[in-house]
């Protein structure tokens, strides 16, 4: 009779907790809005004042501010033409960031930076964490850097976590960079980035890039950098730069986990850049070409470049071959865009699962109680 009272109470508790919190389970957990400058009077307060998956919306407005994106927020802009960020100090000895991200998780959209060393810094704090955040719908100008990550050295054999950021509908301009990855992982899609002195470049990175305007930039559209592995370069149209694509000489570490320059496939793209389609840095005892390991083509389709008049092969130098070179320019709105990624501030799970957790616990209880009940009926002597 005990067992069964003890089991009866148990079912019941589990049915009540789940009844109670299953419509729960489905739902969001619950965030605020704060909003600068009506409730905070700058970024960098209402950041200091939010919580977890809560949104900071900043107003129209000018603001004179180096922010600390130190908390798991959502970081929007009311309208990215007129919420306008400037970092407040400049400093000669280092680049002070008018954005620093040091958290985990983030995002920040609709807003334009400008007239600041770096207009958003993303950098790994430890050793054992990496950032995951993403960048969408801002205007970058007039900055040094307009993006810079830079997540934990990889050249050694113990496997560290890397920076993810993904960037989307972005206008990158004027700066001196447009783009930088180093030690990460990054989506950059949907971007425009010109008129800067360089446009993107990486340093032992793996990137997605597709289906941006990478164009007018006076130093080289694209770079590929020592360290670079798994790179996809996809539909772009990447013209009117000084050099369309710079190939840097690539490490080739056999002592790695993973050979280091491999994997990096680069077509379906439009190199238009009349000056200087591609430049290949080589060593010094091979000047003009590399030990770049990059597949120009997908064995069926390759790239178009402005200097190639058809007959055979694309050349850049003899590592560097594109088999399937076009005549015409792809059209890249035809494209299809990879999946967007889910927001980078991630909900707590906790109520989802409260009620699968009681229920395991009341099924362990009741065995366990069964058990002991057989093993005292087995051990009890005969009459």
């Amino acid at each position: 009779m005990d067992a069964f009272r003890t089991f009866a109470a148990l079912l019941a508790v589990t049915v009540l907790f789940s009844l109670v919190m299953l419509p729960s389970s489905t739902a969001k957990v619950q965030t605020r809005t704060l909003v600068v400058p009506d409730q905070y009077p700058t970024i960098q307060d209402a950041i200091n004042h939010a919580n977890f998956g809560d949104t900071v919306l900043v107003e129209n407005g000018v603001y004179h501010e180096n922010v600390k994106l130190n908390m798991s927020v959502n970081l929007i802009g009311q309208n990215p033409q007129e919420t306008i960020l400037i970092a407040s100090g400049k400093n000669e000895s280092y680049i002070i960031p008018a954005i620093n991200v040091s958290v985990d998780s983030f995002s920040i959209s609709k807003l334009t930076v400008t007239n600041s060393q770096t207009a958003i810094e993303v950098q790994t704090h430890s050793f054992d964490s990496a950032v995951n955040g993403e960048i969408t719908n801002c205007t970058l100008t007039n900055n040094i850097y307009g993006i810079y990550s830079a997540g934990t050295f990889q050249d050694i054999k113990i496997p560290l976590p890397d920076n993810y950021i993904y960037v989307s509908g972005c206008y990158i301009a004027n700066n001196q960079y447009g783009i930088c990855i180093t030690n990460g992982y990054a989506e950059i899609v949907n971007n425009t980035i010109t008129k800067n002195q360089d446009g993107l470049l990486s340093w032992w990175a793996t990137l997605q890039v597709f289906k941006n305007e990478i164009s007018n930039n006076s130093g080289f559209g694209l770079e590929f950098s020592p360290g670079d592995y798994n790179f996809s370069v996809t539909d772009n149209n990447i013209e009117d730069n000084s050099v369309g694509v710079q190939i840097e000489q690539f490490v080739v570490n056999t002592d790695s986990l993973y050979v280091i320059g491999e994997g990096n496939v680069v077509w379906g793209n439009n190199f238009d850049n009349p000056r200087q389609v591609a430049l290949v840095q080589g060593t010094p005892s091979e000047p003009g070409n590399s030990t770049d390991v990059v597949a120009w083509d997908n064995g069926k389709a390759g790239n178009y470049w402005s200097d190639y008049e058809g007959g055979g092969v694309y050349v850049l130098d003899k590592n560097n071959i594109d088999h399937h070179p076009s005549t015409e320019k792809t059209d890249i709105s035809s494209a299809t865009n990879p999946p967007t990624p889910t927001s980078a501030v991630q909900e707590l799970p906790w109520l989802a699962i409260s009620p699968m957790l009681l229920s395991t616990f009341t099924a362990a209880v009741v065995l366990r109680h069964r058990r002991s009940r057989k093993s005292r009926l087995q051990m009890k002597p005969e009459a």
